[in-house]
This record gives C-alpha cells, sequence and structure tokens, in this order.
C-alpha cells in the first residue's frame, strides 16, 4: 500500500477589510502578535465599495488590503488561522458590531484554499 506524501507547505495569506477610523498599523501589529507570524508583503489599501455586504454590520467606507505572512504553513494546520482570526474579530467590536473582518487562506503551487466557518454557522455546527 502506498502512504500518501506529506503536505507541501503554503503560504498563508489574509484578506482584511476595515473601517478607516482604525488604525491599519495598529490592526496589522494585532494580526501578527496573534498570528505569531510576521508580515511580508502589503498590497496596497483600496475602497471596497464592489459590494455593501458588509455595511450594516461594519458602516459605509470601508476599505481593503491584502497580507501575506513570511513564514510558510502546513495546509493541515491552517484552519487554526481562521479562529485566531474570528477571535481578533471579536476584540474589534464596538456596540456588538465587528469593525474588521480577516478572512486567511493559503497559497500554493497548485490551490488557492480560503477558510469559512459560514456553512459550519449556518447548520449549526461551529466547532471551537
Amino acid at each position: 500500500m502506498n502512504s500518501l506524501p506529506p503536505f507541501e507547505n503554503a503560504c498563508l495569506f489574509t484578506g482584511l477589510i476595515f473601517q478607516p477610523a482604525i488604525s491599519l498599523a495598529e490592526i496589522i501589529q494585532s494580526i501578527e502578535g496573534h498570528f505569531k507570524q510576521s508580515i511580508a508583503l502589503k498590497s496596497d489599501i483600496f475602497s471596497f465599495d464592489h459590494s455593501n455586504y458588509y455595511e450594516p454590520e461594519m458602516g459605509p467606507g470601508l476599505k481593503r488590503v491584502f497580507l501575506s505572512f513570511q513564514t510558510p504553513v502546513t495546509p493541515d494546520k491552517a484552519f487554526h488561522y481562521k479562529l485566531l482570526a474570528m477571535d481578533l474579530e471579536r476584540r474589534y467590536t464596538h456596540n456588538s458590531l465587528r469593525q474588521i473582518n480577516i478572512d486567511p487562506g493559503i497559497l500554493n503551487l497548485h490551490n488557492v484554499i480560503l477558510f469559512s466557518i459560514l456553512y459550519m454557522m449556518i447548520s449549526g455546527q461551529l466547532w471551537r
């Protein structure tokens, strides 16, 4: 019987949507500390204006940026960063409304994987 090859390391990245009233430098510092990862690259900041999906919760005028991290991660352990992101989002709430949205994922030569808990929230299967 053949054994499966080990997972290849992948680049951890995150999409970040945030209220411009919050300092991006502060958010990045919080993410680096919470993820225990240093930022390798940061995209330009641009307006998140192609959808109003987050406006009821986060308000208008939202900004978007993408971050990648220096240390590669193994895909089998990467979902942990979604749980860390959810914890950090809870820290950036005001009147029970999020002010940031952090969506981690991984990228390698074969695929891009985004981590979501939407299905688990809808079906009542959110596990921690």
